[in-house]
């Protein structure tokens, strides 16, 4: 009895899990599929897509920064960093915003642009002021006029923001300055100047006074030498080396530079000549092409007079003809055809 239920259950089951595939279009079919284990379907990877459109500028300067950019960035950079220096410190200086950094003794010991390209470090110092808090409020407030003046320039596509940084080294030595200035060594100090000071090796060691008194003579003697020598006048030096007087030879040399260099010898000097000639007889010509054209007009004009009268003439006279021929015709009408008057 044990094993006829086994089976028949196990067939109910299996009949059950047929049905449950055959409703697997149905929303719970399909869940309970999942639930059973019994879906076929493979677990999706998501692969990152092969983009080919244009990066953007953004992602091309993660990528340099990353890779530690190469010569070429490395070479902009530099260039930048040396244009910024040298319009900064113009428009400092005769800048609009110039008359506010007066009196301070602003000096730019260096400016270094970011790698990313999206900030400006701008190292100062003021070897004048001793409060540098105001100089560094005034620049923090110059910064953004400072920025607009450098993309009227058009340097950049994007002039990144402006940082002022105190250089503390430089700081550091005008402030050791302005103390050693200060400073009171005593009544008896003499201040030395450091370019003055004798840096000749000199040797400690015990002399004889005879070898001194050598020393100092031939010292002196070096010094009377010299003297000397000042006054000594060097004479000429001699043009006859190697028995060639070459005095003579360059004498001949300048004779014949300055014969090739005569007017009649140069090939422009002729074109001048040739350029100055040709406009005077093409002047010639011009003014007997233009009288022969005014006798030509004259001529014509009386041809033109003449023939206007000849047939002023030959109208008139053929006018004349025509009116006789009419009234010649008028006295032939007449009397044929005589009219009778009544009284």
């Amino acid at each position: 009895m044990f094993h006829k239920f086994q089976s028949t259950s196990s067939l109910l089951i299996r009949s059950n899990i047929k049905m449950l595939k055959c409703n697997a279009s149905s929303l719970d079919g399909k869940m309970m599929n999942k639930v059973m284990g019994f879906s076929r379907k493979t677990k999706k990877v998501w692969y990152k897509p092969n983009v080919t459109t244009n990066p953007t500028f953004e992602e091309l300067m993660k990528q340099t920064t990353k890779n530690n950019a190469g010569r070429q960035t490395n070479k902009r950079v530099a260039i930048l960093n040396k244009l910024l220096m040298k319009n900064l410190t113009d428009l400092m200086a005769t800048g609009e915003n110039s008359e506010k950094l007066i009196g301070y003794g602003l000096e730019i010991s260096k400016v270094c642009i970011a790698g990313d390209y999206k900030s400006v470090k701008v190292y100062w110092l003021a070897g004048k002021s001793e409060d540098d808090s105001k100089l560094d409020e005034l620049l923090h407030m110059l910064s953004g006029p400072l920025r607009h003046e450098l993309s009227v320039l058009r340097i950049m596509g994007e002039v990144p923001r402006i940082q002022f940084i105190k250089d503390r080294t430089y700081a550091n030595v005008a402030a050791v300055d302005r103390l050693l200035n200060k400073a009171d060594f005593g009544e008896d100090f003499v201040p030395t100047c450091n370019t003055l000071l004798n840096n000749h090796p000199t040797i400690f060691t015990n002399i004889d006074p005879e070898i001194k008194k050598k020393i100092k003579e031939l010292e002196d003697s070096e010094n009377l030498t010299e003297e000397s020598n000042e006054e000594v006048i060097i004479p000429e030096m001699k043009m006859d080396v190697m028995g060639l007087d070459h005095s003579a030879i360059m004498t001949r040399l300048n004779m014949a530079i300055q014969k090739s260099k005569a007017p009649h010898r140069q090939p422009n000097a002729v074109h001048n000549v040739i350029k100055n000639t040709v406009p005077e007889q093409t002047e010639e010509t011009q003014y007997l092409s233009f009288t022969d054209f005014v006798k030509k007009r004259k001529i014509q004009e009386a041809k033109s007079l003449g023939r206007r009268r000849s047939r002023l003439i030959e109208r008139e006279m053929y006018d004349k003809d025509i009116s006789f021929q009419y009234e010649e015709e008028e006295d032939d009408n007449i009397d044929e055809y005589p009219f009778k008057i009544d009284n």
